[in-house]
């Protein structure tokens, strides 16, 4: 048997070694041109980049979207092609993809042949210290991004601008939600609450108003809210003072963007006080003041003061009763004005049994009814009073 002659084993260990490197180059070389096949088929932009930002391959490119013809980018440092600042961010990206082995984003604008492109880039490392960068054209995406941002600085500087007019105008308005809470009150409307609108937004006006009134503001709502129909109606509003005042109030609808109703505008005009009796006083005060009844009336609220007391009211309680200052509760001798007042928004009058009442320390013996006065609306404008008076009494209250 003859042996194989020394170096004909290692000869044949190397032809084979050869063969199938060639055959797994062959089989490299295919995928690389699928690769870039597939690569060509898109829009996408794909650049090799090496550690200092020279781009050392271009697998696929849309000359359009290309700073300078292909030939002329290859082997050439970014610095060459990009602003210094853009170049420079590319370089760090690269080399901080090779550094962490991780893959990172990145968006930029670039002058092209079609005009200026945003692109938004994946850089990811490969072997030998060059990354592979794809970027894809995101133009339409950025314009419209842009696009949606201008016009929300637009909503809101005409907001602004809506706003500062509301807040000009001497008329009172405000925006509720379906649930009755403030969602923008202006400064006309502030002021006639008597509180900073920082204690108002988010608020309803159960803290205000009698629940009675607030059932019938709550109707006229859900009748916009069901029909979607603007009302012109007269309105309880709290004022400052704890006391309340009628307001024709003309609400309407607000939708979103989808239609769907979402709140209720108030504008406040015409406005008449409950703290006032109006033409209803002028005409029939001559009477009041000749009537022998002790009469008076109200603002309506927790605290109800004076506004007007005939003059069988003054005789009996002296000048100082008609000032501003007098209140519903200086009548009573124990402070039961609460329960009163519930029965009289109840019932819409109380009539007491004949006892001994002061005004100023003053005792007297009488009988006090109250009832609630009501416009041509029949709506609450005042609480009126009249005193049945027997006669002064020792009796210590």
């Amino acid at each position: 048997m003859m042996l194989p002659p020394v170096g004909a084993v290692e000869l044949s260990t190397c032809i084979t070694d050869h063969h199938r490197l060639h055959v797994e180059n062959a089989r490299l070389q295919d995928r690389i041109r699928r690769l870039e096949t597939l690569l060509a088929t898109t829009q996408d932009v794909t650049f090799i980049l090496d550690t200092n930002g020279v781009i050392v391959h271009i697998p696929s490119a849309n000359p359009d979207l290309l700073p300078r013809p292909v030939a002329a980018l290859l082997n050439v440092p970014l610095h060459t092609v990009l602003p210094a600042e853009q170049a420079d961010a590319f370089v760090m990206t690269v080399r901080q993809v090779l550094e962490t082995d991780t893959s990172l984003r990145l968006e930029y604008a670039m002058h092209v042949p079609a005009g200026e492109r945003w692109f938004s880039a994946t850089v990811s490392p490969l072997q030998d210290h060059t990354a592979i960068m794809v970027a894809h054209d995101v133009t339409e995406h950025v314009v419209a991004r842009q696009e949606l941002r201008a016009q929300v600085q637009q909503v809101t500087h005409t907001q602004q601008l809506l706003e500062q007019i509301l807040d000009t105008i001497p008329i009172a308005v405000n925006v509720r939600d379906l649930q009755g809470n403030y969602l923008f009150i202006n400064s006309a409307f502030e002021a006639l609450l008597g509180q900073p609108r920082e204690m108002i937004i988010g608020q309803n006006d159960m803290r205000w108003v009698p629940a009675e009134i607030i059932a019938e503001t709550r109707q006229s709502d859900q009748h916009i809210i069901e029909t979607g129909q603007t009302v012109d109606t007269p309105e309880l509003i709290a004022t400052v003072q704890d006391t309340f005042a009628t307001y024709r109030t003309c609400k309407f609808p607000i939708r979103n963007a989808s239609n769907h109703i979402a709140a209720i505008a108030s504008v406040l005009s015409a406005a008449t006080e409950y703290t006032q009796l109006g033409e209803r006083v002028e005409l029939y005060e001559a009477l009041l003041e000749r009537a022998p009844l002790c009469m008076a009336v109200w603002t309506l609220g927790r605290n109800p003061m004076l506004r007007y007391a005939n003059a069988a009211h003054s005789a009996l309680f002296g000048p100082d009763a008609n000032e501003q200052t007098v209140m519903l509760s200086h009548l009573f001798a124990e402070p039961v004005e609460q329960q009163v007042l519930e029965r009289v928004f109840q019932y819409g009058y109380w009539s007491g049994d004949q006892g001994v009442y002061h005004c100023h320390g003053y005792p007297f013996v009488a009988r006090i009814t109250l009832f609630v006065i009501r416009d041509a609306h029949t709506y609450p404008v005042a609480l009126g009073s009249i005193i049945t008076h027997a006669g002064a009494t020792d009796v210590d209250g």
